[in-house]
């Protein structure tokens, strides 16, 4: 499953993809950039060069061409306006409207023009905005606002709707748990290959190699996140762990099957 990032220019989709992709494990790709390397030139050159209608099928082309799997994609702010493009990238994963303010919009692009924007003439970043947003609404699978988020805040924000959309979309989380020497790996290991899942051993979250040995590990709340991280790009997960002072906290987490 890809996650493909769409929203105005300036709206932190290529700066929230590369940590997102780090934090989940998953390949990045940035469409703006893909665009530069085939024409060789910065975008605002390309938009020169081709004008706004010829610039948009550019665009589409390189977007709807992408053959990625497991992959954050960032997608230039006009990508919405190609409905094959959009079509092609939705069909390959969940599409996340990244929602800022207009105001911090503009402080970001005050220079829009040689951000490469693609604009039409007397077109202003207010009404460029009330256009896209019906574009960004219908292909959102998800919507995130960044309005008071911090960078981690909005990865992690990202992270938890994916993996509620997955539960929703008949994605399923089943938790193996039992004391120690139970074989839940073992046979958590043996369901997922049955079922075609991912498994997880959730010990290895909370055990490091410099851990006493049979010391009992609390459940920290960054390693909890990153097991749900874990699960974001994966529809069906089965998870393996005893019982050791962190189930409890753990369990409440997950849908049971």
């Amino acid at each position: 499953m890809n996650i493909i990032l769409i929203g105005m220019p300036a709206s932190g989709k290529s700066t929230v993809g590369v940590v997102l992709a780090k934090v989940l494990g998953m390949d990045f790709i940035d469409t703006d950039l893909l665009l530069q390397k085939a024409y060789g030139k910065k975008l605002p050159a390309i938009i020169e060069d081709l004008g706004h209608d010829g610039f948009l099928r550019a665009e589409g082309k390189v977007c709807r061409e992408l053959d990625a799997e497991g992959t954050v994609i960032a997608t230039g702010g006009s990508a919405v306006y190609s409905s094959d493009a959009m079509e092609h990238l939705r069909a390959s994963g969940c599409v996340v409207y990244l929602q800022a303010d207009i105001g911090e919009l503009k402080e970001r692009l005050r220079d829009f023009r040689n951000r490469g924007v693609v604009l039409r003439d007397g077109q202003t970043i207010d009404s460029l905005m009330e256009e896209r947003r019906q574009l960004y609404e219908r292909y959102a699978d998800i919507t995130v606002s960044e309005t008071g988020l911090s960078l981690e805040e909005t990865v992690n924000t990202i992270a938890e709707k994916i993996s509620e959309r997955n539960t929703r979309a008949g994605g399923n989380v089943i938790h193996l748990f039992g004391p120690s020497g139970a074989g839940t790996s073992t046979l958590g290991r043996f369901i997922a290959a049955r079922l075609d899942a991912f498994f997880m051993d959730t010990d290895d979250y909370f055990w490091q190699p410099t851990d006493p040995p049979f010391t009992a590990k609390r459940a920290a709340p960054e390693r909890l996140a990153l097991i749900r991280k874990d699960i974001c790009a994966h529809g069906n997960v089965v998870l393996s762990g005893s019982l050791t002072g962190w189930g409890d906290e753990l369990i409440p987490l997950f849908t049971l099957a």
